[in-house]
């Protein structure tokens, strides 16, 4: 419970694949919070220029499911697989 840290990729990943967070370049993260125990967790980001904080719920499922792809090899996937790659994201995000 209170504040933590996490990877801030992971976080990033996260507030960009939940809708929360268009222009991730504008921000930084700052830390985690659980506010009880077993309960929900949230990120906090502050923008560099304006310095308001935005917070982002965490999603387990797209949190789990960052973990276990490697963004970087993306570039792997066929365009018929990045296809059905979108649609599995756009489903996490209805």
């Amino acid at each position: 419970m209170g504040n933590f840290m996490r990877d801030s990729e992971s976080a990033f990943n996260n507030a960009i694949q939940s809708g929360k967070m268009a222009n991730p370049d504008d921000y930084m993260y700052m830390h985690s919070k659980t506010y009880e125990e077993g309960g929900l967790t949230y990120d906090v980001f502050k923008h560099v220029e304006t310095r308001q904080h935005a917070v982002v719920q965490v999603n387990p499922i797209v949190d789990n499911f960052v973990k276990a792809v490697d963004i970087r090899k993306l570039d792997k996937l066929n365009n018929e697989e990045l296809t059905a790659l979108s649609k599995i994201l756009d489903k996490i995000n209805d």
